[in-house]
């Protein structure tokens, strides 16, 4: 069995340069597990675990998809920082993107893969999307101290000079260790360039 995710995948000069800002964020927080920069990326859909059958089945959907619906070079610029669900109970941070053009492009992109995907069998998300970038998780509830320490430190962040280029999409195959998740890129599919 193979645990999959379609996402925007940054070049490596991009994960460099976040992992670098979030690193003051990571060593005041214990509590939250922060992601490895390598492993920096914006997800369009989590799968799950599927077998070799149905992984060959989204790759040839994901082929024809993309054949169908090729996307140019863009970029996205950071607008923030949050979390979800919300204040109160944090259990995702994020960092939020711009501006609204390209958030559209990439809710496009979503809407796409979501709709090829449902026809090999993979169940549509009924939440929606909210494009994001994950920093940091946790399954603990956060002391009420540490909530608004992480609060007012993101609200002083400045990420308003941080632009990144995006041009490719890619099936991941996601691997769960003790030490953090080990990604594998096992399809990418290139922006054209015009």
């Amino acid at each position: 069995m193979d645990r999959l995710f379609i996402a925007l995948w940054f070049p490596e000069e991009t994960k460099e340069h976040l992992d670098g800002i979030i690193k003051k964020y990571r060593k005041g927080f214990h509590n939250l597990k922060w992601v490895e920069g390598r492993n920096l990326h914006l997800t369009l859909k989590f799968i799950g675990e599927v077998n070799s059958q149905m992984r060959m089945q989204i790759e040839e959907v994901l082929q024809a998809f993309f054949l169908e619906n090729s996307f140019k070079i863009f970029e996205l610029s950071i607008s923030g920082a949050g979390v979800f669900p919300s204040w109160t109970n944090p259990r995702v941070v994020w960092l939020g993107i711009q501006p609204e053009e390209v958030v559209k492009r990439i809710k496009g992109i979503w809407e796409g893969i979501e709709e090829h995907l449902s026809k090999a069998g993979i169940q549509k998300d009924s939440r929606g999307f909210s494009p994001h970038i994950t920093l940091a998780r946790t399954k603990r509830k956060l002391p009420i101290p540490e909530i608004k320490r992480l609060r007012s430190e993101l609200n002083k962040g400045d990420f308003s000079n941080i632009d990144l280029k995006i041009n490719r999409i890619c099936l991941v195959k996601s691997a769960l260790t003790r030490e953090g998740p080990i990604y594998d890129v096992i399809k990418s599919y290139k922006a054209r360039r015009d």
